[in-house]
C-alpha cells in the first residue's frame, strides 16, 4: 500500500507540472467550472424563495447535498476522467501493452496515472458550500459526525470509481465504443438531490441496484446528526463488492485484449 501511495503522489506531481505547462487551459476550465457551480447555487436559492422544504429537506440541508456534489466533481473529473476515457482508446489501438508490461498493478496504473486540477475549484467551492449551509441552518455536527461523514465520502468515491472502471472494461468486447466513458458520469444527475426525493420504483432502483443517490445523502445525514445506518451499510456493501468485482472483471476482460503487435 505504501508503495502505491508514493507512486500516486508521483503521478500527482507530474500532473501539476503538466498543468503548469498549460496555464491558460487550467484558468479557463477553472472559471467555467466555477460558473456552472454558481448557477446551480443560484437555482437552489430561487427554488426555496417560496417553499420552506422539499420532501422534508430544508434549504440548508439541500445545500449540503450540493456541497458534497461539488466535491465529488473532483473525484469524477479530476482523479478519474482522463484515465477512464483513455481506456477504450488504448484497447482499440492496441497500445495498452506499455501499461501491461510494467511491474505494478495494471488496474491501478490504468485508473490513476493522470490527474486533472481543472476541477479543484469545484472541491473548494463545495467545501465552502458545506460550511455556508451548516452556518445557515445553525447546524453543529459532532466530531464523530464529521469523521463518519468523511468516511462515507471516501466510501462513495470508491463506489463511483469501481462502478465507472467496471463499465469501461466492456470496451474489451466492443470496438469503437467511443461514448462508453460518459455513461457512469451521467448518473451523477441522480445524486444532485437527496435520496428521499425519489419515490416508488426509482427509489428502489437507486438504492438496491445502483445506489447512486446514497453517495451524497449518506455523508450529509451524518453531518445532520441523523445517521441512516441501513443506507450506510448498503453503500459500503456496494463499494466493497463493486471494487472486488471490478478487479475480477478486468482480469477476465483483459484476456480478450489484442495488442498492436498481435
Amino acid at each position: 500500500m505504501k508503495r502505491y501511495l508514493k507512486l500516486y503522489w508521483l503521478f500527482i506531481k507530474y500532473s501539476v507540472v503538466r498543468a503548469m505547462m498549460y496555464k491558460e487551459d487550467f484558468i479557463i476550465w477553472s472559471l467555467v467550472s466555477i460558473g456552472w457551480m454558481i448557477l446551480m447555487l443560484v437555482f437552489y436559492q430561487l427554488l426555496f424563495l417560496n417553499v420552506d422544504s422539499i420532501a422534508g429537506w430544508t434549504k440548508p440541508q439541500v445545500l449540503l447535498i450540493q456541497g458534497f456534489y461539488f466535491m465529488l466533481e473532483l473525484v469524477l473529473w479530476g482523479a478519474l476522467w482522463e484515465n477512464m476515457r483513455g481506456i477504450p482508446e488504448k484497447i482499440n489501438k492496441g497500445t495498452m501493452d506499455i501499461e501491461l508490461i510494467k511491474p505494478i498493478n495494471h488496474q491501478f496504473l490504468l485508473s490513476f496515472k493522470d490527474f486533472s486540477f481543472d476541477n479543484m475549484p469545484n472541491f473548494i467551492l463545495g467545501l465552502f458550500t458545506v460550511i455556508y449551509a451548516l452556518n445557515l441552518g445553525q447546524i453543529t455536527p459532532t466530531p464523530m459526525g464529521i469523521s463518519l461523514s468523511i468516511l462515507a465520502f471516501i466510501i462513495a468515491s470508491i463506489y463511483i470509481y469501481s462502478g465507472w472502471f467496471t463499465t469501461m472494461c466492456i470496451a474489451f468486447w466492443f470496438d469503437r465504443f467511443d461514448n462508453l466513458h460518459y455513461f457512469f458520469p451521467g448518473l451523477r444527475q441522480f445524486w444532485k438531490v437527496p435520496h428521499p426525493f425519489y419515490k416508488g420504483v426509482l427509489r428502489g432502483i437507486f438504492t438496491f441496484v445502483l445506489p447512486v443517490t446514497l453517495v451524497t445523502t449518506v455523508p450529509v445525514e451524518f453531518l445532520l446528526g441523523r445517521p441512516q445506518w441501513t443506507w450506510f451499510a448498503i453503500l459500503t456493501f456496494f463499494a466493497i463488492a463493486t471494487l472486488k468485482f471490478s478487479s475480477w472483471f478486468f482480469n477476465f476482460a483483459i484476456k480478450h485484449y489484442s495488442s498492436a503487435s498481435s
